[in-house]
């Protein structure tokens, strides 16, 4: 009997074990937000330095860029967004849409386009109200005109749709897990932040824009998770902009406390390396010898003043007046020119005859 109850025991904790190990704990941090894993003023700035929409989805999806940080399917790496264009006259509306699963899309921004005329272009990026809340639009001005202007003035481009899918990916693309929000947040106020500069507004400004924006609506992820939008994720907030403020106006937040600490770390490193740098050029500077008493210092020699000075002459400096005018040896030298001998041949017989006539 002891034995099969020490068996039993056994197994029940062996048992309980391998279920403790199958459990997988996730940890969220309460003040970060889905939106905090795209900026859009980093998305409008590369939309200015692409050359078509071609060009603009790759550096979206670009590792070395790093402008998303966005996984909403939970599988543990950066979901590829792809970029779909519609078009109607002079009006243009881009989605960038997450690729979630096998037909799976979720919208993430729009950009509305409007050529009004060559010289004027209106450019805005609107969030998402799912993930970025109601009325999120931003608008960037650019000081050069971007060269993707000219890509929308031709009339008889095909639109761009994107041909990639799930598990359908160009050769840039790379699966790579999303970096913590304070990393990502330090890298894009670094890098795109200084380089763009972005005015918020609460209306859009082409009303067709809406109407075509239906035509390739996906809200997957919505649909799935309907209790997860913006407005009960942060409840009170309009969008992200008022999150962003709210966060700004609170320092200790979660959000700052990564940046916070890195800052405090780099400042201590700096400080130990200026110590270290003083005691290394004071170890190689020669030690100066110190003195108790002025008698033991080394005195400098006596000079004995009584002693006869030599006398110094000084040159008097001759006045302008005083001076020789200096004379060129070449002026005084004339040469002799055929000319001037006939002058002197004919002065000389002009002597000659003056002398023999008072001779007589």
């Amino acid at each position: 009997m002891r034995r099969t109850i020490t068996l039993v025991l056994f197994l029940m904790i062996i048992g309980i074990g391998q279920l403790s190990a199958q459990k997988v704990v996730t940890v969220k941090a309460g003040n970060y937000d889905i939106s905090d894993n795209l900026d859009l003023e980093a998305v409008a700035y590369l939309f200015g330095e692409s050359e078509n929409l071609e060009v603009f989805e790759m550096k979206l999806n670009d590792p070395e860029l790093r402008v998303s940080n966005l996984d909403l399917n939970y599988d543990g790496y950066i979901d590829y967004l792809r970029v779909v264009e519609v078009k109607e006259g002079r009006v243009f509306v881009i989605t960038i849409q997450a690729v979630l699963g096998n037909d799976l899309y979720q919208n993430v921004a729009t950009i509305d386009v409007m050529l009004k005329n060559r010289r004027n272009v209106y450019v805005q990026v609107i969030g998402n109200e799912y993930i970025y809340g109601r009325n999120y639009i931003i608008e960037p001005v650019f000081v050069h005109r971007p060269v993707i202007y000219t890509y929308f003035s031709y009339s008889h481009r095909p639109v761009w749709v994107s041909p990639w899918h799930w598990k359908q990916y160009p050769r840039y693309y790379s699966y790579r897990e999303p970096y913590a929000v304070h990393v990502y947040h330090h890298h894009v106020y670094d890098y795109y932040r200084p380089k763009v500069k972005c005015h918020y507004v609460h209306k859009r400004r082409v009303h067709k824009a809406y109407h075509l924006h239906k035509k390739y609506h996906r809200n997957d992820f919505a649909k799935s998770k309907p209790n997860y939008s913006f407005d009960e994720r942060s409840k009170g907030v309009e969008n992200y902009r008022e999150l962003s403020q709210r966060r700004s106006s609170r320092p200790n937040t979660e959000r700052y406390t990564g940046v916070k600490a890195e800052s405090n770390s780099r400042r201590k490193v700096q400080n130990e390396w200026r110590s270290n740098e003083s005691t290394y050029k004071k170890e190689q500077s020669p030690a100066r010898k110190t003195y108790t008493r002025r008698s033991e210092a080394p005195q400098r020699p006596k000079v004995n003043r009584s002693a006869p000075q030599k006398s110094i002459t000084v040159s008097k400096q001759t006045s302008r007046k005083d001076r020789k005018p200096s004379v060129n040896k070449r002026t005084e030298v004339r040469r002799e020119t055929p000319s001037r001998r006939k002058a002197k041949t004919s002065n000389e017989l002009g002597s000659r005859r003056e002398s023999s006539r008072r001779a007589r």
